[in-house]
């Protein structure tokens, strides 16, 4: 349900959407930074904006983790469709990356790429590619071609190729993303993992099922190993394959999957997070569909 991964979503706008980490702050500040991404992980984006400005207020404009701050409260601007309120924070803090740390500095990649994904979800791809070429231009230089940083800057444009439909464009990146993390992370790490999804989505929307379930069980497989079977990730990867498996009319089996990528989501996330209303909706979607073509209609 992941734009795929910059700096989450899934099948959603941004992409991989962690929150940036500040460092050397007052204990207090930690304190509302954990808090903010705790409320946002659960869903309960007012209480994390209102914890996001208390650290902004707190820092004053010339820390150097304002920056940071400012990304994270327009990430989860945008995450709520506020673009608006999102779009000047983020260019504040591009502006404060470039003016202290430099135009090539890896931060100010990140910047870059908060702000091309702003736009992304907005549908402004125009604007959108030259940032994402940008922040991979400056990620390369500064963290070498084979950095998984790369891969994820090579992720996201994969992304907005794809979303453009030039999927002969997105198919290389994408490959070259996943061959970064194989090699750097190793064949079963969560990230790795991550990429095999993105690419699955890529053969997926190509309508290439058969390579696209193939990588998505492979995932699958990574996910409940290494986080284990009752981690929102691995219900990602049960999500999928379940939507999948509806697409080909495999309703039984879809409706399994749904099954357990649902009670994953109840647990993790609770009844009410817009994972788990959109699992439950698909999954009584799913089970319309059974039932009509079990009475012959």
């Amino acid at each position: 349900m992941a734009f795929s991964d910059a700096p989450k979503m899934a099948q959603a706008p941004y992409g991989q959407q962690v929150a940036e980490q500040s460092s050397g702050l007052s204990p207090k500040v930690l304190e509302w930074n954990k808090q903010a991404n705790a409320f946002e992980s659960q869903g309960t984006y007012g209480k994390a904006a209102e914890l996001w400005e208390k650290v902004l207020k707190a820092l004053g404009p010339d820390h150097p983790d304002t920056a940071t701050s400012l990304n994270n409260l327009g990430a989860l601007y945008s995450n709520h469709g506020a673009y608006a309120k999102a779009e000047p924070l983020h260019l504040r803090a591009l502006a404060i990356r470039e003016k202290a740390l430099g135009t090539d500095h890896p931060d100010t990649a990140i910047s870059l790429t908060y702000l091309g994904l702003l736009y992304y979800v907005q549908g402004a791809y125009t604007e959108t590619e030259p940032l994402l070429k940008r922040a991979l231009a400056i990620t390369e230089k500064g963290r070498g071609s084979d950095h998984f940083d790369t891969a994820t800057s090579l992720n996201n444009l994969a992304q907005l190729y794809e979303k453009q439909g030039a999927y002969a464009k997105a198919e290389p990146l994408h490959l070259r993303a996943l061959a970064i993390r194989e090699k750097a992370l190793g064949p079963g790490h969560p990230d790795t993992a991550l990429s095999l999804t993105n690419l699955a989505m890529l053969y997926y929307n190509h309508d290439t099922y058969a390579k696209a379930e193939a990588l998505h069980l492979r995932a699958l497989a990574i996910r409940e190993k290494a986080l284990g079977p009752d981690h929102p990730d691995t219900g990602e990867s049960l999500f999928n394959l379940a939507g999948l498996s509806y697409l080909q009319g495999a309703y039984t089996k879809a409706e399994r999957l749904y099954l357990r990528a649902l009670a994953i989501y109840e647990k993790a996330h609770g009844p009410d997070h817009p994972d788990t209303a959109l699992t439950r909706d698909l999954l009584e979607q799913c089970r319309k569909a059974l039932s009509k073509r079990d009475s012959g209609d």
